[in-house]
């Protein structure tokens, strides 16, 4: 697994890759002014990081490249037109933008519900370098066939969010069981938070996911020194197993990252909490 300032290094190395290949933006000065330009022709992308409990299963190294269409191919915000030949612009773009990665020894796919030119500005790609135990298929056919694209997007009113989304409804199931913990006095260890899951991190056959991100309790938090208190690593395991517990009462699975956290190492533990239909 990469962590810290090696995940940040092959972020730049995957950038540096796509300038080369003529897909990333790149800078420029003139007459003493620096300029930061994107490409034209097939788009251009950006590479990022991705959490570790978004892996896929063995992958020894995962990234995301977000690949934006050329501006003759965006979508008009004023009037919602679609220029002619988007649709095959974003198919050429986003093959071209898998297919440098893939120079590399990346295995890259478009995961999660679908983006579409008439409902969202860009193409988000799953990048990774498969391990020992990473599938041959994956990840497998028709993952998210049938699942709705996911808001905001512009048909559906974006960009305003809906009044219930997966983050809020996970939220709402790990509040109400942290009270059910008060009254039954039993407190809750640590607190558990909640935020979007990115589409392209979605699991496979998931139709809703949400990112859980549980803080274990101030007395138990590593030192300025790096120094781990008396009682962490259970305190740490029982934090983890509450928040499985009450997000698979709730009808929830849980992913977790391959690597199993600790408090010697991280600052939290961070799980995807996903309903699916398989």
């Amino acid at each position: 697994m990469i962590e810290g300032q090696d995940r940040h290094a092959a972020v730049r190395v995957l950038n540096a890759h796509l300038t080369e290949s003529g897909l990333a933006a790149y800078d420029r000065t003139t007459d003493g002014v620096h300029f930061t330009r994107v490409t034209d022709g097939l788009g251009w992308c950006q590479a990022a990081g991705t959490p570790p409990e978004a892996w896929p299963p063995g992958a020894t190294e995962c990234l995301r490249v977000f690949w934006y269409p050329d501006q003759a191919f965006q979508r008009e915000l004023r009037t919602g037109r679609i220029p002619a030949g988007a649709a095959s612009h974003w198919a050429a773009g986003t093959e071209a933008a898998m297919a440098a990665v893939r120079a590399l020894g990346f295995r890259a796919a478009v995961t999660g519900p679908p983006r579409e030119p008439d409902r969202t500005t860009s193409v988000d790609i799953l990048v990774w370098r498969p391990g020992p135990g990473t599938p041959e298929e994956w990840p497998p056919a028709g993952a998210w066939d049938g699942v709705p694209p996911t808001r905001p997007n512009f048909v559906d009113g974006w960009p305003r969010w809906p009044e219930w989304t997966p983050r809020k409804e996970v939220g709402h199931v790990l509040r109400n069981a942290r009270a059910q913990r008060y009254a039954a006095r039993r407190p809750a260890v640590g607190e558990a938070t909640t935020g979007p899951a990115d589409d392209v991190l979605w699991p496979p056959f998931a139709f809703a996911c949400a990112r859980v991100v549980w803080h274990p309790d101030a007395r138990y938090e590593r030192g300025p020194d790096g120094t781990v208190p008396y009682g962490a690593a259970e305190h740490w395991q029982e934090g983890l197993r509450q928040v499985r517990s009450d997000l698979r009462v709730a009808g929830y699975r849980v992913q977790e990252a391959q690597t199993p956290p600790s408090p010697e190492r991280d600052d939290w533990i961070a799980v995807l909490a996903w309903r699916g239909n398989r």
